[in-house]
């Protein structure tokens, strides 16, 4: 915003708050993610290949330290990692956790662009957790390092109802009647 915009907003303000009114705000901010639209791909994609699914319960008595990569992560973390059952760190804070001799167990991740590649480029030997809308090569390049992975489930942010898996491999949401409309199984046949 430009301090003219600035200074005719704090006027508005000003007068508004003499007439004994709420200010008249003008402006708003909406956050949007450019993978938005590939979403709903990237869960089919991700399906796929995956073998683990995060499940309820199974970090139950544990005590979990979650590292995000900001500026006070280089003050804090020899504080705090050492605490944890597990040391989870989320982006490029799980390399640097880990570059720099921290406890660190898992790499966390909800971000689907494709640059994560580059923030875990190295892949240290971590369990890795990425949100079933993490772009898909990132899954693959983490397979290929040989890192064991979880999915889990991060709707922020999709439109439309949540993508659901049939047995086989499929968008449910694609069924009509029961039929798969891409490989014509039947989804209830067990």
């Amino acid at each position: 915003m430009s301090r003219a915009t600035k200074r005719r907003a704090h006027r508005e303000a000003q007068k508004a708050a003499k007439r004994g009114e709420a200010p008249r705000i003008e402006q708003h901010i909406e956050l949007a993610n450019p993978q938005t639209e590939n979403f709903a791909a990237f869960v089919v994609a991700n399906a796929q290949q995956c073998e683990r699914v995060a499940k309820p319960g199974t970090g139950h008595g544990k005590t979990v330290v979650i590292c995000g990569a900001g500026p006070s992560l280089v003050d804090h973390a020899a504080e705090y990692c050492p605490l944890g059952d597990e040391v989870w760190g989320c982006n490029s804070a799980a390399t640097w956790l880990y570059n720099n001799g921290h406890k660190i167990t898992h790499a966390l991740t909800v971000d689907q662009q494709p640059h994560m590649i580059e923030e875990w480029y190295d892949a240290p030997p971590l369990h890795y957790l990425l949100a079933s809308t993490a772009h898909p090569h990132l899954a693959d390049y983490l397979r290929d390092k040989g890192r064991d992975i979880t999915f889990f489930h991060n709707f922020v942010g999709i439109k439309g109802p949540p993508v659901i898996m049939c047995k086989c491999g499929h968008d449910e949401n694609t069924h009509p009647a029961g039929c798969c409309v891409q490989c014509d199984c039947d989804m209830y046949d067990e």
